[in-house]
């Protein structure tokens, strides 16, 4: 479970330090990187569920 812990800490920090960043909020590239990121942040989001349904929620459905 650490390990996991330790992922999500650094994909905080890395999205904080985006949001935050005074240099990069004030440019076009900013836009172009939240874009980015979101996309990534939704593509993991949907695998993460799926997965999630797959070993978990699908077995908890049978069981009933």
């Amino acid at each position: 479970m650490n390990k996991f812990q330790s992922i999500f800490n650094e994909i905080n920090k890395y999205i904080k330090y985006m949001i935050y960043d005074e240099y990069i909020i004030f440019s076009k590239k900013y836009v172009i990187c939240m874009n980015e990121i979101l996309c990534v942040l939704e593509n993991t989001l949907s695998k993460i569920q799926n997965i999630y349904f797959k070993y978990i929620l699908n077995s908890k459905i049978r069981a009933l």
